[in-house]
């Protein structure tokens, strides 16, 4: 799809997940899909279907990803 090619041209890698969302404020669907990145971290990005707009980018370890360093 056009959401996926806008995704991929922000974060090239490989789509392993994608969500379908429905934004109430915009009255349009959104795409949140996951990418594992060429640098092999996770990446979350998040596209408006109608106006092909990027609402949100979120970047991720894939190692870090649930740990929490305490002091």
């Amino acid at each position: 799809s056009d959401c996926q090619k806008i995704a991929l041209k922000q974060i090239p890698g490989e789509i392993i997940k994608t969500k379908k969302d429905f934004n109430e404020d915009t009255l349009s669907l959104t795409y949140e899909f996951k990418i594992k990145g060429k640098d092999n971290l996770l990446n979350e990005i998040e596209v408006d279907s109608k106006s092909g707009a990027i609402i949100d980018i979120d970047h991720m370890d894939f190692n870090h990803n649930y740990r929490f360093d305490r002091d």
